[in-house]
């Protein structure tokens, strides 16, 4: 492949070297010091022209059109809808692995109301106008919060013994990225307990469990997780469904759905406390009332347990208080997932989850049972 390359930025060296194939035929860099334009375009040799500029466009489209250069051989580089334009640059020019390659593959292939994904040999079925976990997992080639549930098995490992319990318990499954992947990919050992209250997510969690070949002792629950039986409405987004909340109402439809309690669920079940070996819970600003459902099982329990913390979330719904007096009853440490560096880990007394009172940003939290 044949690309004369026009740099007025000086990006050109350093994004071609990350992104694009190494088998290109580079044939000149045209920079804002270049007199001579007319000696590479007419030549014709060229079967791209890769366009690296600010936005200010006048001077390349007089330039195409006075040297009748077909629209179709320029390409912006820096300019996604340039890509979805010219898709067979996409796959000419970029390296298939690279970020872009894999925005432009997914912004090309998505279709209808549902799109698609692979990573890492598992594939997900997801809400085409998700605008984050799909097309974040695109991008990275990764799957969704893989490095936190890596932090996670390693310290349940470390802090708990559960070596002989068996149950991987996903509150707020969304599409199954979560449990799907640590199933896969860290913890064959696990069965999977996943609840989702999102019944048409719901529909997408059992699909991805059919689509990956999950084992049919797996366990999914169309059901919200809260202190009480009943009902609520849930406030859907559009966006990223996987915001979908009982607090946040982003004004984009609301549904009735189920409540239960996780220690009513469990003891209907007949599931051994004793055998639950990890707890992942991510509710989006909900999980003081899941908490309050299970304070037999944590009062009980020594299980690992990895949390979303939202602070502020939680004082805007008048339960801060009431979550830190519960967690310090019943935990004697915690880890906050941010600070780990290079394995490095800060181990907090439950006491200092106060000072988060007041504090705007989102974390995640792991928490300690003993000393």
């Amino acid at each position: 492949m044949n690309v004369l390359v026009v740099d007025y930025i000086g990006e050109s060296v350093q994004w071609m070297a990350n992104f694009c194939k190494k088998d290109l035929n580079i044939l000149h860099t045209i920079t804002p010091k270049e007199q001579y334009w007319s000696r590479f375009l007419e030549s014709r040799e060229y079967d791209v022209i890769l366009i690296f500029e600010s936005g200010k466009r006048e001077l390349f489209s007089a330039m195409t059109e006075l040297f009748n250069i077909p629209e179709e051989r320029v390409v912006y580089a820096k300019d996604i809808n340039s890509w979805i334009l010219h898709k067979w640059a996409v796959y000419a020019l970029l390296n298939e692995n690279s970020y872009p390659a894999r925005t432009m593959d997914y912004l090309i292939t998505k279709k209808g109301k549902y799109s698609t994904c692979t990573v890492e040999d598992i594939s997900y079925v997801g809400y085409s106008n998700d605008a984050c976990i799909l097309p974040i997992m695109y991008q990275s080639g990764e799957n969704w919060s893989k490095r936190d549930m890596l932090l996670f098995y390693d310290l349940a490992n470390r802090f708990y013994d559960i070596s002989d319990r068996k149950y991987f318990l996903d509150l707020g499954a969304n599409i199954g990225t979560t449990c799907i992947y640590f199933k896969k990919k860290i913890d064959p050992s696990v069965q999977v307990l996943a609840f989702e209250a999102d019944p048409e997510t719901f529909k997408i969690l059992r699909s991805n469990f059919i689509l990956n070949e999950m084992p049919e002792e797996s366990v999914l629950e169309n059901y919200g997780l809260s202190d009480k039986e009943g009902e609520m409405a849930l406030h859907r987004c559009s966006e990223n469904p996987g915001a979908n909340s009982f607090f946040t109402n982003h004004k984009q439809g609301d549904i009735l759905v189920p409540l239960t309690t996780l220690d009513d669920y469990l003891d209907r079940k007949d599931i051994n406390l004793d055998e639950i070996k990890y707890i992942w819970i991510d509710t989006e600003g909900f999980e003081f009332q899941v908490f309050s459902g299970m304070k037999k099982l944590i009062s009980t329990q020594n299980i690992p347990i990895f949390l979303e913390w939202n602070p502020d979330g939680y004082v805007n719904s008048g339960t801060f208080d009431e979550f830190v007096k519960l967690i310090i009853d019943n935990f004697v440490s915690y880890i906050d997932i941010k600070e780990i560096k290079n394995r490095n880990v800060i181990v907090h007394k439950t006491k200092d989850l106060w000072n988060y009172k007041g504090r705007t940003d989102q974390t995640d939290i792991f928490l300690i049972k003993q000393g």
